[in-house]
């Protein structure tokens, strides 16, 4: 499902990653493991089409990311959220661009749509704007943004990040599907591993180490 093949990025004189092989198959779940700057945001982006590599070649059900993007869920350090909207208007806003229904926040929404921030845990702060939130609740609202078009791919940047331990023991549950292909970068092993059934290392832009779940 996703395939990436010689793959190398730089930023200037800075090298991201450098020559890149990594193959998950469709449904499979793996981490990605590294220190800050090993080239874990970088490739998760290059995934989700948000960057092009400066070589090799990067593919999502064999075509480009930038192709097939109403296939991908995106969760990065970013919230891709609007501040100035409440969380159902930002919700509503993303599910019109991925034909989803979605209704109105009160009496007729969309079940699915409602039970998905009941998922997260933001039910009750549908009308609140985004910009009022903790840090820890939009985390939960970008989940649901990234999650809410069923995406058969899900790439998530430190998905945990912000979350109680509570809320962060509901995410493996959330996150995954049978059929879904994950990719996680996380400094939490314990966590990425609930999820996940292979992790990959990245060192210095180079896969160091893949090993399976132990």
């Amino acid at each position: 499902m996703i395939a990436l093949e010689a793959v190398t990025k730089r930023y200037g004189s800075a090298v991201a990653l450098r020559s890149v092989d990594l193959e998950v198959g469709e449904g499979e779940a793996v981490a990605l493991f590294g220190h800050n700057g090993s080239g874990k945001t970088t490739l998760l982006k290059l995934v989700a089409g948000l960057l092009r590599p400066t070589a090799g070649t990067v593919t999502v059900a064999g075509s480009q990311p930038r192709d097939v993007r109403g296939r991908i869920g995106y969760v990065g350090h970013e919230p891709y959220l609007y501040p100035y909207l409440t969380v159902w208007e930002n919700l509503a806003f993303f599910a019109r661009l991925y034909d989803v229904p979605a209704g109105p926040a009160r009496g007729g929404a969309e079940p699915s749509l409602l039970a998905l921030l009941e998922q997260v845990g933001m039910d009750h702060k549908r009308e609140s704007l985004v910009h009022t939130l903790s840090r820890g609740e939009i985390q939960r609202v970008s989940l649901a943004r990234a999650l809410l078009h069923d995406p058969d791919v899900l790439l998530a940047d430190e998905p945990f990040s912000g979350l109680d331990p509570a809320a962060a023991a509901t995410i493996p549950a959330l996150l995954r599907r049978p059929g879904r292909t994950i990719l996680v970068a996380s400094h939490d092993r314990d966590q990425a591993m609930a999820v996940c059934e292979r992790a990959v290392t990245l060192e210095l832009g180079r896969i160091k180490l893949e090993l399976g779940r132990p």
